[in-house]
């Protein structure tokens, strides 16, 4: 049997519904692995401290978990729920005695100061200000 142990942590989240954060993400792990039927470290609630989910994968028919494969879907999850603070860790036992394990931490990225913002129109302006004052002196 192999078996996936994939953990979400936030670390911090002052003023923050965490619940709302944890159960995102839930939803969002119970799409991106299905095929695995994900469960909970306690199942069919979310945990008393809500700031971490544990999610447990299992494989019975004797193949293995491909650690890019997890990981890709792992990291992957919607921005909406990446918060600074928040850490994954994954930890892979394969029926062939192969381990593998990763810590991840995700970094919100603030948008950048020079990004282009819609017109009154809606529509965003791509042509360059010019300043006819200046460009006739």
């Amino acid at each position: 049997m192999s078996i996936c142990i994939i953990k979400y942590t936030y670390t911090q989240y002052v003023g923050v519904d965490i619940e709302k954060y944890t159960r995102g993400l839930f939803e969002y792990v119970k799409e991106a692995f299905g095929e695995f039927q994900p469960e909970m470290s306690e199942p069919g609630t979310i945990p008393d401290m809500p700031d971490y989910l544990d999610i447990l994968l299992c494989k019975k028919d004797g193949s293995i978990f491909y650690k890019m494969d997890i990981e890709r879907r792992a990291i992957n999850i919607p921005l909406d729920f990446q918060m600074e603070g928040l850490v994954l860790e994954i930890s892979i036992t394969n029926c062939d005695g192969t381990k593998y394990k990763k810590i991840h931490h995700f970094v919100r990225r603030e948008t950048t100061k020079n990004q282009i913002e819609p017109d009154e129109d809606g529509l965003q302006e791509l042509r360059p200000q010019i300043d006819f004052h200046k460009f006739l002196k």
